[in-house]
C-alpha cells in the first residue's frame, strides 16, 4: 500500500546556507519537539530549497498536523532564534507551487535534495 503524503511550503526567519546541514539541526529539533515515536509517524524529508528562508517538507499524511505543530513550537536551530511560518499544504509539488509567486525566487539547484528536482520542473 502506498504512504500517502503531504507536502508544506514553510518560511522561517533562519538563513539556510546548506540544506543537509539545516536538515539535521531541523530534525534534532523536532525530535525533541514531538519525540522519536511521532518523528517516525510524521516521517519528514527535506524536499527542496527554493532560497535561503524558504523550503518546502514532505511528511505522512497521517503525521502532517503533528509536524505542523511541532514547527510552531521550535524557537532556536543551532542556538539561533527562529520562527516557521507555514505558507502553503498540498498533496503534489506541482500543485503547491501552482499559486505561489516563483518570479521572486528562485531554486537553488544545490540545496535540492532528492527527486523533488525533476517534479518541480514540471
Amino acid at each position: 500500500m502506498k504512504n500517502k503524503t503531504r507536502y508544506l511550503l514553510v518560511k522561517t526567519t533562519y538563513n539556510i546556507d546548506d540544506g543537509k546541514s539545516f536538515f539535521k539541526s531541523l530534525n534534532k529539533e523536532l525530535i525533541l519537539e514531538i519525540g522519536e515515536l511521532n518523528y517516525s509517524s510524521v516521517n519528514p524529508k527535506l524536499t527542496l530549497v527554493l532560497n535561503n528562508n524558504i523550503f518546502i517538507i514532505k511528511a505522512n499524511l497521517f503525521g502532517f498536523n503533528t509536524l505542523v505543530a511541532a514547527l510552531s513550537l521550535i524557537k532556536r536551530i543551532n542556538n539561533e532564534p527562529c520562527a516557521f511560518y507555514t505558507i502553503k499544504s498540498s498533496g503534489t509539488i506541482k500543485a503547491l507551487m501552482k499559486n505561489f509567486d516563483t518570479k521572486n525566487y528562485h531554486i537553488l539547484p544545490k540545496e535540492t535534495i532528492g527527486k523533488a528536482e525533476k517534479e518541480s520542473k514540471v
